[in-house]
């Protein structure tokens, strides 16, 4: 990562200029635009470039350049926890993004970095363990983990040619982490993006577009190479739910190479005020697993399928709106071991949710509420080991925000207040030939994602203007929410965010 300091000062640079107003925007922006330009930021509208990174359709997304920056602090803590997530988490981080037309050009850029602190981690030597792929290392040690992350994206949208607009998204990523308890595992992650795009107007009233691309992965893994102690422990190399093979650690290496082929269709219409605004598209993703360097071997071929359709109205009223959305998502997974010869794990999760907002806009108050409707199921099966669960989970949640102002230009105190519920009513666990993973991982990692949990939340904040910088306006907010189960504990999440927008 010797190329960091470099790519840090670049992206900043790049964020500053989009972030920094134009001319026309030196003058404080005219009541109740703060609050219209956070629905968009929001996605309180139908937005080609939000839910499919078409950066062709920017300037359908705002109309209006600006800036963001935002600095937040995050813990969450508590016993209802994965087994392969931490005791504690912790972060700060730094984000900026910003757009703004250039001539006739749209340009965005978006820049992120997260430094992360993990609390007594185990049964993960990577960057996600999280992410589909079973195929993974870890040992049964418990330690602390330290990691560094940054996130970059830059887009552009070419002027009208007619109808037409092309745009271009590269999305970017890069990262490193390590435990600081030997045998010291450490690993190394990028990935990186080409998401071209296009977007046809075909009348005032209507308009499609297309984004085909890919995005392209390495994890580099390392573990044994800085370590101190003699009495090195086991090293498991998951294969599945609770399948695996293990062998000493002295030093090891790991490579994933993976890619993943992308395409989303979009439209977006009105019929009289109300727009409209439909979605489809998929994926597939394939990694392959090489350990060692000298004499590599084979440790595994991962693949994903996905798809994924949205259909969503936006309805404008006099001062507010109302939106409502349906958005269904499909992940199909499956592994080949070349150690065991034979098909390995798979898993099949859908996930179908409906989003009611409704919001309300004047000059000193801005009310908002949310209520969705989410129902998920998930099947995982592992043929080596004849272990296979399955599970349908239910979430209801209703949320309401209150922003009562001092004056008609976006500032004053805000709050917000959530409950939901998460309910599993059917569920099964089947393991025939349990290991030592199914104990220790693979069942407390079943038990946790389908315990029935009681969801709570709320923030307070307020947006304020200082008077030399009338153009700024920024915001404080501390906010916090929670899991609640009868058995099992709870998990809470606290944030506390500074942020400011540039109109």
């Amino acid at each position: 990562m010797r190329g960091w300091p470099f790519l840090l000062l670049m992206l900043l640079a790049i964020t500053t200029v989009f972030a920094t107003p134009t001319e026309a925007q030196s003058q404080p922006a005219p009541v109740g635009v703060a609050d219209t330009l956070r629905l968009g930021l929001a996605g309180l509208g139908n937005a080609a470039w939000l839910t499919g990174q078409n950066a062709a359709a920017l300037p359908h997304w705002q109309s209006r350049g600006y800036g963001l920056t935002r600095l937040t602090g995050y813990q969450t803590a508590g016993p209802l926890r994965r087994p392969q997530e931490p005791v504690r988490h912790q972060s700060v981080g730094l984000h900026t993004e910003g757009m703004r037309p250039v001539g006739g050009w749209w340009v965005f850029g978006e820049f992120d970095y997260r430094k992360t602190a993990d609390t007594q981690l185990a049964f993960s030597h990577g960057y996600d363990p999280f992410n589909g792929n079973p195929y993974l290392w870890a040992d049964t040690l418990t330690g602390d983990w330290t990691r560094d992350h940054i996130r970059a994206r830059v887009a552009l949208t070419t002027p009208v040619r007619g109808r037409w607009r092309l745009g271009l998204a590269l999305p970017y990523h890069v990262g490193q982490g390590s435990r600081l308890l030997d045998p010291k595992p450490f690993y190394r992650f990028r990935d990186v993006g080409v998401l071209p795009s296009v977007w046809r107007q075909v009348s005032a009233r209507w308009g499609w577009g297309l984004v085909l691309g890919g995005q392209f992965t390495q994890e580099e893994n390392e573990v044994g190479f800085f370590t101190v102690r003699t009495d090195n422990p086991l090293l498991y190399r998951m294969r599945g739910y609770g399948s695996f093979s293990q062998s000493p650690i002295v030093s090891a290496e790991r490579l994933v190479r993976g890619t993943t082929w992308l395409a989303t269709a979009q439209t977006e219409w009105k019929t009289g005020a109300a727009s409209w605004g439909a979605q489809v598209g998929g994926r597939l993703r394939h990694e392959t697993i090489r350990e060692g360097i000298a004499a590599p071997q084979a440790g595994g071929v991962f693949r994903e399928a996905a798809a994924h359709a949205r259909l969503s109205r936006v309805q404008p009223r006099p001062g507010g709106g109302w939106r409502l959305a349906a958005q269904t998502d499909l992940r199909q997974g499956r592994g080949t071991d070349p150690i065991l010869s034979s098909i390995g794990p798979t898993y099949l999760l859908t996930t179908t949710r409906l989003d009611y907002d409704h919001w309300r806009l004047t000059n000193e108050r801005f009310r908002h509420e949310t209520t969705y409707l989410m129902a998920e199921t998930m099947q995982y099966s592992d043929p080596i080991v004849r272990t296979d669960w399955s599970a349908l989970r239910l979430m209801l949640g209703v949320e309401v925000l209150r922003r009562w102002g001092t004056a008609g230009n976006g500032t004053g105190w805000f709050g917000r207040l959530g409950l939901g519920v998460r309910y599993v009513p059917t569920r099964s666990f089947v393991a025939l030939r349990p290991t030592r993973l199914t104990t220790l991982l693979t069942r407390p990692d079943y038990v946790i994602q389908t315990t029935s949990a009681g969801l709570l939340g709320g923030s307070i904040g307020r947006d304020f203007r200082l008077n030399n910088f009338p153009k700024l306006l920024h915001r404080l907010e501390v906010r916090a929410d929670g899991q609640f189960t009868a058995k099992a504990g709870q998990r809470s999440h606290i944030y506390l965010t500074y942020s400011l927008l540039y109109l």
